[in-house]
């Protein structure tokens, strides 16, 4: 079984977006444990982050995960210096190893598992996530392309990499690939992403970038579909446990066009 590690690159500084994408909250977590989260639960070990100006902070929100965080010193170099330092920490103990950015608030570890597959599949040294007619990250290279990537310049991406050896690359298709976070316009039109959905006689389908607090403002842990309580008898409010049924609850509003309560 090849040794696949990881290396999330969080070492910018946001500087469009005015403040620090890492730690911008998406579906109940943070950027940047959505992207260590989407690497660990996909099986790479080691998986590295690459912090600069954010380390302590990064630091403790991915406290309770196995993600080593080392510090890049020269990260306002560019994205090349922070790939290299990643690479250093597991080049002589991995097959490959799978780079992820933390500002792609879509990429799971199913995103993740499919690079690994398609790697075993085709046995090409580079896979590479395909969205908006671009090759990119997160990408997967082989141990053969370590010393490219550690060799890259500093202010140089994977993506050139990947751009350099085209016949040795496999696309991998990744929805919602072009979804990333660098202006405060791009962050407020993915959390408003948002449907809810009245099921008859049943609870609220909440779907898409909604992030749920209770009173005291703690976050629920994140999910893409929710079914929240309507009928008021749920043993596990504020979701939906199915009471609805047992009670026979009724409710079959239909929305009236043109209208609305404000």
């Amino acid at each position: 079984m090849a040794r696949v590690g990881a290396v999330v690159l969080a070492a910018g500084s946001s500087s469009r977006l005015g403040r620090p994408k890492q730690l911008l909250s998406f579906r109940g977590e943070t950027l940047v444990r959505r992207a260590v989260r989407a690497a660990v639960e996909a099986g790479c070990a080691p998986v590295v982050l690459v912090a600069g100006e954010l380390a302590a902070k990064l630091r403790d929100e991915v406290r309770d995960t196995t993600a080593r965080v080392v510090d890049n010193p020269y990260w306002e170099r560019g994205l090349g210096t922070s790939i290299r330092c990643g690479m250093e920490e597991l080049a002589h103990s991995n097959d490959a190893v799978v780079l992820l950015v933390c500002d792609q608030p879509m990429v799971s570890a199913a995103v993740v598992t499919a690079l690994v597959e398609a790697h075993q599949k085709t046995g090409k040294p580079i896979v590479a996530s395909c969205y908006a007619e671009t090759l990119g990250v997160p990408a997967l290279f082989h141990s053969s392309c370590f010393e490219a990537l550690l060799s890259l310049p500093d202010n140089s991406g994977a993506k050139a990499l990947i751009a350099a050896r085209a016949d040795d690359v496999c696309a991998v298709p990744l929805p919602h690939g072009a979804i990333d976070i660098d202006t405060p316009d791009d962050y407020n039109a993915l959390m408003a992403d948002v449907t809810i959905e009245i099921i008859e006689n049943g609870p609220y389908i909440v779907t898409g970038g909604a992030e749920l607090k209770d009173g005291d403002g703690n976050s629920y842990p994140a999910k893409q579909r929710i079914a929240l309580c309507r009928c008021g008898a749920s043993t596990t409010k504020p979701f939906c446990d199915g009471a609805h049924s047992k009670i026979g609850f009724q409710a079959a509003e239909r929305a009236v066009p043109g209208s609305a309560e404000g």
